[in-house]
């Protein structure tokens, strides 16, 4: 077996870097496709955490997928932008992009952790099982019961 030949042994990679720059040229005119394909990347990742430890090579794939599909999104596109600026010298420190950034994520880290605990107390309340709920008869449909 030549270096070139995977063995039976070790897994294909799920994306290789020329099927990755492939994808992403689709999306250099098309942000919202670029987006679209992050997010099922980063699903992708996520269920795959879970999964045993020989198929974290997807998880690494995907990884690579979102920092590729990333350039091509219009967050990537501002965040250049602001870094252009940030390189004039002229923007005050709270404008500067690291600082932007480390807030952003600060609050951003704060809002998914409480909107995890949200979904969670939702969850917990759809799983407790539901109380029969007992008909309140009124004194007449009590009284047509008895009648008949």
């Amino acid at each position: 077996m030549n270096d070139l030949q995977e063995s039976d042994d070790e897994p294909r990679p799920l994306f290789n870097c020329e099927t990755l720059e492939a994808i992403t040229e689709a999306f250099e005119n098309d942000s919202g496709a670029a987006e679209s394909f992050a997010q099922v990347l980063f699903d992708l990742r996520n269920v795959v955490a879970c999964w045993p430890q020989d198929t974290r090579f997807i998880e690494s794939a995907c990884n690579e997928g979102l920092k590729m599909a990333y350039l091509y999104t219009d967050e990537h596109k501002l965040a250049f932008q602001l870094y252009e600026l940030y390189l004039t010298g002229h923007l005050k420190p709270n404008n500067e992009p690291r600082v932007v950034l480390e807030e952003a994520l600060e609050s951003g880290a704060l809002e998914v952790k409480q909107g995890l605990a949200r979904d969670r107390r939702r969850e917990q309340r759809s799983q407790k099982p539901q109380r029969e709920s007992t008909k309140i008869e009124t004194v007449g449909e009590q009284s047509e019961r008895t009648d008949s």
